[in-house]
C-alpha cells in the first residue's frame, strides 16, 4: 500500500469515527434534554401544587376575616339594629351613625382587600363574583351607597380604581335590567 491510498483510508476511517462521535453525541444530547424536561415538568406540578395550597390558604383566611367581621352583627341585636337601620338609610342617632359609620368602613375596606387578594391569586371568577355582590349591595342599600361614594376616591387613590369602575359598571347593569 502506498502513502496515498493509507492517507486515504485514514481519512476515512477518521471521517467514519467522527460521524460516529456525532452519532453518540446527539444520543446524549437528546438523553439529556429528555431528563432534563422531565425534572422540569416535576418542578413545574410541584410549583402548581404549592401554589394551589397557598391560594387554598388565602381563601380560607379570606373566608375567616368574613366570618369574623359578621359575627358581631349575628351576636349583638343592638349592633344588628344598628347595620340594618344604616343600610336602610333611617335616621340614626350620632353615636349610633359613628358606629354604623365605622361597620361600613371596614366593611368596604375588606370587600376592596379581598378583591386585591382574589385578583393576586388568578382567581378572577371569584374577583368578578365581588365585584357584583358589591354592586348589588350598593343598589339595594341607600347606607351602602353613601359611605360607597364616601370611600371611593380614597379606594382610587390606594389602588382600587379597577374595583371601583368593576363595581359601577355591574350597578349600571343591574340598573338596566331592573328599568327593563
Amino acid at each position: 500500500m502506498d502513502l496515498q491510498a493509507t492517507a486515504q483510508l485514514l481519512g476515512n476511517l477518521g471521517e467514519f469515527i467522527a460521524a460516529i462521535a456525532v452519532v453518540v453525541t446527539l444520543i446524549y444530547v437528546a438523553a439529556q434534554l429528555k431528563q432534563g424536561k422531565a425534572a422540569l415538568d416535576a418542578n413545574t406540578r410541584a410549583m402548581e401544587r404549592e401554589y394551589e395550597l397557598k391560594a387554598q390558604e388565602a381563601l380560607k383566611v379570606i373566608s375567616e376575616s368574613v366570618a369574623q367581621a359578621a359575627r358581631p352583627k349575628i351576636q349583638d341585636a343592638e349592633v344588628a339594629k344598628i347595620w340594618l337601620d344604616g343600610l336602610s338609610g333611617k335616621q340614626l342617632s350620632e353615636i349610633d351613625e359613628f358606629r354604623f359609620g365605622s361597620m361600613m368602613h371596614e366593611a368596604i375596606w375588606q370587600s376592596a382587600t379581598m378583591y386585591g387578594r382574589l385578583l393576586a391569586l388568578e382567581r378572577f371568577d371569584l374577583a368578578r363574583t365581588e365585584e357584583k355582590l358589591t354592586a348589588i349591595q350598593i343598589n339595594q342599600n341607600p347606607g351602602h351607597l353613601r359611605y360607597w361614594d364616601l370611600n371611593r376616591e380614597d379606594l382610587t387613590s390606594w389602588g382600587f380604581g379597577d374595583l371601583v369602575q368593576a363595581v359601577d359598571a355591574a350597578r349600571g347593569e343591574i340598573q338596566t335590567r331592573e328599568s327593563s
